[in-house]
């Protein structure tokens, strides 16, 4: 659903998903690369996720909760992260002047920032937390070590996404 709706929105404002996008050299993100990929925080957010697999590359030892743990990172600092964008937004909504076409503006601040997306986000944490609360193998202490190192790794990631767009 969400690929559909990068699609849908990419057609409407006749953005090119596939265009070669910058690289990252330190603060300098002006060189372009020959073909499209995904950027070095993109891969590795890509390589997070397919760690918990059941493929060649997946960890047997990350749990449900470790997953839960992701899922609900990934969501919040995406909703913060658009919040933020939607509060910092300058006065010309329609972004009809902007590089996308207003595609940020009126497709992705609302999609990311809508009452839908809040609730979803609140039910994965919900999801989280009533999964966490059956744990009883491992103490508060050990589960709480273990959560915040997920989430550190996502705050990294994203940390290291934002200033690219």
């Amino acid at each position: 659903m969400e690929l559909q709706f990068f699609e849908e929105a990419a057609k409407k404002y006749g953005l090119d998903l596939e265009a070669p996008g910058p690289v990252a050299e330190g603060s300098n993100l002006s060189n372009k690369s020959d073909s499209f990929s995904p950027n070095k925080v993109t891969q590795d957010y890509i390589n997070l996720f397919d760690s918990f697999t059941a493929q060649p590359r997946g960890d047997a030892s990350k749990t449900l909760l470790d997953g839960l743990i992701l899922l609900w990172a990934t969501e919040k600092v995406y909703l913060d992260s658009w919040t933020y964008a939607k509060r910092h937004a300058s006065g010309d909504a329609d972004g009809k002047g902007d590089l996308d076409g207003g595609a940020l503006r009126r497709e992705f601040i609302p999609n990311w920032t809508s009452d839908e997306f809040v609730a979803f986000v609140d039910e994965c944490r919900e999801c989280l937390d009533a999964y966490a609360a059956t744990q009883v193998e491992d103490t508060e202490e050990v589960i709480a070590a273990g959560s915040l190192v997920l989430f550190k790794k996502v705050l990294v990631l994203e940390e290291s996404f934002w200033p690219m767009v």
